[in-house]
């Protein structure tokens, strides 16, 4: 998983920094997520909140002054409670909180309505590649346990603010459920809210 990690951020690396029209940066935010499609058999919940920390750097390339690609890689760690009903009856019959860390890319289409390109408000859209880089239940190795890769959509709006911050809010839906068992299957949704600062514009202006 480490080595499939590396190649992908290596290739988005070399390949927009070639290109003469790129910005690079940090990201940090947060993910407001939930479970959904759980079954009346079991289901995921929140354990910690819905709002963890998500954090990353991105890579963007602008096509012309109205396209671009925009890169983000982020990470982040949910903390799930797995509950088991009686059938027929509806209490828990057991309950175990599993801690899920998460290094996503989302190579996304970026439409930005301004007359130059960064700047101003802009439109995002497209998958998300998630990866499962751990998964523990009491201190134990729990990955297996669950889908080590998922494939989902962002949608999402975005600002640039004083020329170099990005304020981003984005839904995201994912097709691949993270867990998987006969009937039961347990999809994420998430809404990102993110601050983006572009290093590259940042650095050249000094």
């Amino acid at each position: 998983m480490n080595k499939i990690i590396i190649t992908l951020s290596l290739l988005l690396c070399t390949t927009l920094t070639k290109a003469q029209e790129f910005s690079y940066g940090v990201i940090l935010g947060g993910d407001l997520y939930l479970s959904a499609n759980n079954s009346y058999r079991s289901r995921f919940e929140n354990a910690e909140g819905s709002l963890v920390a998500n954090y990353g750097v991105y890579l963007e390339y602008g096509i012309n002054k109205n396209i671009g690609i925009k890169t983000e890689l982020y990470f982040n760690n949910k903390v799930v409670n797995y509950q088991q009903f009686i059938e027929g009856i509806g209490l828990v019959r057991a309950a175990s909180n599993h801690k899920l860390s998460f290094f996503e890319i989302a190579p996304n289409l970026k439409f930005d309505f301004g007359q130059e390109y960064r700047k101003g408000f802009y439109m995002l859209f497209g998958p998300k590649f998630s990866f499962m880089t751990a998964a523990t239940y009491e201190g134990a190795d729990a990955i297996n346990l669950f889908n080590k890769s998922r494939v989902g959509l962002q949608l999402g709006v975005g600002t640039r603010i004083k020329k170099i911050i990005d304020f981003e809010i984005k839904l995201d839906g994912e097709n691949t459920p993270f867990f998987e068992v006969e009937d039961r299957a347990s999809n994420f949704i998430n809404v990102y809210f993110t601050v983006g600062v572009d290093l590259e514009r940042l650095i050249r202006k000094k």
